[in-house]
């Protein structure tokens, strides 16, 4: 899925606190997205 690349660089690229809120953010996404592909 291309969100979750997108939100892994900007965890690996950002501050610790955008890490944690880009995955929960990523959490919500994938179960909006469930049994689609990206």
């Amino acid at each position: 899925m291309a969100a979750y690349l997108i939100f892994s660089s900007i965890c690996s690229n950002d501050v610790r606190i955008k890490c944690v809120w880009g995955k929960t953010e990523l959490n919500k996404l994938q179960r909006e997205w469930k049994g689609r592909d990206d």
